[in-house]
């Protein structure tokens, strides 16, 4: 190998982290998503996954920034909002900035394995008019307990929507929908919504080497399942390691159509 050709492979090796560490897990990408459903009263959803906080960061800034555009009528909080229990005062800092909506959240599995007091947490949603949805069900909206740190009860969930019909299902980790109680359900969502994957943070043209424990078989995007139209995020921010290739940070902002107005 001449040393010609080794100067060109290390440039390009330092081309790669430096758009893989510092330009790709800052550059948002803003998904927009049309479902039909007259069993909501939302018509603008903005869903935000995998915050895993950074102090001041600018991906943060801009999330708040696009969301204030957006003027969402319900925000919804979708696990690892936090990695430690100092980011609890990041999270509040976050929620602080947030734009007048409804607001749900559910626990994803850093919410266990990070060793914050979780009442704490809960009593800081509440602080913020955030439900936290722990197998529980808000104006249609189920939200479960994590599958992959936690105990998803959907039947205890559906229980609790009364007279709502349910028709948005909310798991942070989406292998649930490959476990025997999602095969077994009966129940037809508008949506659901899950995140943990992180497009599996390094993803070459839609394929990831790895994703996490808890991910099943998907990666980022839309999936058809037994209880319907799955969608999962890329996510905000990273784990284990600071870098995303192929899986930019992503905001998804949900348009609801009126299931009885005509298709185009």
């Amino acid at each position: 190998m001449t040393a010609v050709v080794r100067w060109v492979i290390a440039g390009v090796v330092t081309l790669l982290l430096v758009w893989s560490v510092g330009v790709e897990p800052r550059w948002l990408e803003v998904t927009g998503l049309r479902i039909r459903s007259d069993a909501t009263p939302y018509r603008t959803i903005a869903v935000i996954a995998d915050l895993h906080p950074t102090r001041g960061d600018s991906l943060e800034r801009e999330v708040i920034e696009r969301l204030r555009e957006r003027s969402p009528e319900l925000i919804v909080l979708a696990g690892d909002m936090v990695d430690d229990p100092e980011d609890l005062e990041v999270l509040r800092d976050f929620l602080t900035q947030l734009p007048p909506a409804e607001k749900v959240a559910v626990l994803g599995n850093w919410e266990y394995w990070s060793g914050i007091d979780r009442q704490q947490l809960a009593e800081l949603y509440a602080e913020y008019d955030v439900s936290l949805l722990v197998d529980d069900c808000y104006r249609g909206i189920v939200g479960l307990d994590d599958f992959t740190a936690g105990r998803p009860a959907l039947a205890k969930a559906l229980s609790q929507c009364y007279k709502a019909t349910p028709w948005l299902l909310v798991q942070h980790s989406p292998g649930f929908f490959e476990s025997v109680d999602v095969s077994l359900g009966s129940v037809q969502f508008d949506l659901l919504v899950s995140g943990h994957t992180h497009g599996g943070q390094i993803s070459l043209f839609g394929w990831a080497p790895y994703t996490p424990e808890g991910s099943g078989r998907f990666v980022s995007g839309e999936y058809p399942t037994p209880l319907g139209k799955l969608y999962v995020m890329r996510g905000l921010g990273t784990s284990v390691m600071p870098i995303r290739f192929g899986a930019r940070p992503e905001l998804l902002i949900v348009t609801v159509v009126d299931e009885h107005l005509p298709r185009n």
